[in-house]
């Protein structure tokens, strides 16, 4: 059995489709994250998110929560340093936890939660302005090294020959040289 610090119930909404139901995330101190909540409500009616997914998104949050009250004891954590806790979360995800009775799971599951987690931090900095756990970092194609040039072009001409609007990619980010990087996507 898992230890666990949340709850999540789901909560039958009246209005709209049969069946609509919203998951909430119940904290240890017995509170709604009302945060998730927002942002659940906000998967849900912007996002086209279906119940299922929207219930594994919730419940990676929810692990995350785990984690940091559980194994973290709760405390605050710096903002320099959560992208070393969102890699912790992976690994305790991927390779199992014995303080959180975690099994090892699936890479795919684990990634699943983890960007649940970096889902939910980005739409929080977005509407919040709170500082985000797995940040995009842009990079000007130029500062990379010559292997990651070259792949770079031959990915371009490639895309040349199959994509009806490469003539628009000079007006993109990458096309004015930039690559957009998280910190799990470059290692």
């Amino acid at each position: 059995m898992q230890v666990t610090a949340h709850s999540i119930i789901e909560l039958n909404i009246s209005e709209g489709a049969i069946g609509n139901s919203i998951p909430l995330l119940i904290l240890q101190d017995g509170s709604i994250s009302f945060l998730v909540l927002l942002w659940a409500q906000h998967l849900m009616l912007h996002e086209l998110t279906s119940a299922k997914n929207l219930w594994t998104k919730v419940s990676g949050v929810g692990r995350f929560y785990d984690f940091l009250v559980l194994v973290k004891d709760g405390k605050r954590i710096p903002n320099n340093a959560m992208l070393i806790i969102l890699e912790e979360f992976y690994q305790a995800r991927r390779f199992g936890s014995t303080t959180l009775k975690w099994k090892p799971v699936a890479p795919k599951t684990a990634k699943a939660d983890e960007e649940a987690v970096t889902q939910f931090s980005e739409w929080c900095a977005a509407n919040l302005g709170l500082p985000t756990l797995n940040a995009v970092e842009r990079k000007l194609f130029t500062s990379l090294n010559f292997r990651a040039q070259q792949t770079f072009r031959r990915k371009q001409q490639h895309k040349r020959t199959y994509d009806k609007l490469s003539h628009l990619e000079p007006s993109t980010l990458s096309g004015k040289g930039y690559r957009g990087y998280t910190a799990r996507s470059a290692a």
